[in-house]
């Protein structure tokens, strides 16, 4: 479930009167369990014309109210989950507004799991007990971006806390299965958090090789470094990057001076080599470098 919680103040002199009105920012529907309560009473929500909720609020002089809203929440079954309060929709309310705003993650999300926090400026420590939490204090126009919170999946963040700490007590393979964990995260993330990734991947492949008193596993682990770089040969937009043709080459023929002439993984990494080759050669011919 999800609690948020709202304080309204009033600074003036006089008594003041609002309406506040629920809405959801992806236009879905409401939760059909969602309860209100104001200064921890159930409040008077009612339906409006449109067929939205709103509530009357009465604010004293000098005064103040807090709403709680509580409502089920199922999170998605993605590798990496995010929690978001998008400010954008309080620009309704008026041109500049100072608010502060705290996200507390259940304590099943430890915060070692917490991969990205945005906006990274105005944040300040929040209390949370056991549980990880963040507050922003911001004053201002709403900005287009919303305050989130981004963690690695609980039961994906204890394989990968397994897999660390089965390597570091010598599982060479756990390498393999550490770097595997990360390269999955590849396919789900952007910008600086893919590349944050990215890194970790090659690092948990590389640390393995370091390590690996197996050739097979070391010709393992030298496959996924190969392909690892061939997926950055041709990016996004279609740009070529030959530098990564190039790093291709040389995992690829690190993995197969440790296979056995008849190791069927040969003829994969053979057609990767004559692929990264090509646009060696073909970027070549385009500089007129022969």
């Amino acid at each position: 479930s999800a609690v948020a919680r709202f304080r309204l103040k009033n600074s003036a002199l006089t008594s003041a009167s609002t309406i506040v009105r629920f809405s959801s920012p992806v236009n879905a529907a409401l939760p059909a369990d969602l309860a209100v309560t104001m200064d921890g009473v159930p409040a008077n929500v009612y339906v409006t014309d449109g067929g939205g909720l709103a509530l009357n609020v009465e604010l004293a002089a000098e005064g103040s109210t807090e709403l709680q809203l509580t409502y089920s929440l199922s999170m998605p079954k993605t590798a990496i989950q995010a929690i978001r309060y998008p400010a954008a929709l309080l620009t309704n309310w008026q041109q500049r507004i100072s608010m502060s705003v705290r996200i507390q993650l259940p304590e099943s999300v430890v915060a070692e799991s917490v991969v990205q926090i945005a906006p990274d400026d105005w944040i300040f420590p929040a209390d949370a007990g056991q549980s990880y939490a963040v507050r922003w204090l911001y004053d201002g126009v709403p900005s287009e971006q919303p305050f989130s919170v981004a963690f690695i999946q609980p039961a994906l963040w204890g394989e990968i806390v397994q897999a660390r700490q089965a390597a570091m007590a010598g599982s060479v393979s756990d390498y393999l299965r550490l770097g595997d964990i990360y390269a999955s995260l590849l396919g789900e993330t952007t910008g600086d958090l893919r590349q944050s990734f990215y890194a970790q991947t090659l690092a948990a492949y590389n640390d393995g090789i370091q390590h690996s008193p197996d050739p097979g596993l070391s010709a393992d682990l030298q496959q996924r470094i190969a392909q690892i770089y061939r997926s950055q040969i041709v990016n996004g937009s279609g740009v070529i990057n030959p530098d990564y043709a190039q790093l291709t080459v040389n995992a690829v023929d690190a993995a197969l001076a440790t296979l056995a002439p008849e190791d069927g993984r040969r003829t994969e990494l053979l057609q990767w080599r004559t692929d990264a080759l090509s646009v060696l050669f073909n970027e070549a011919r385009q500089r007129n470098d022969w």
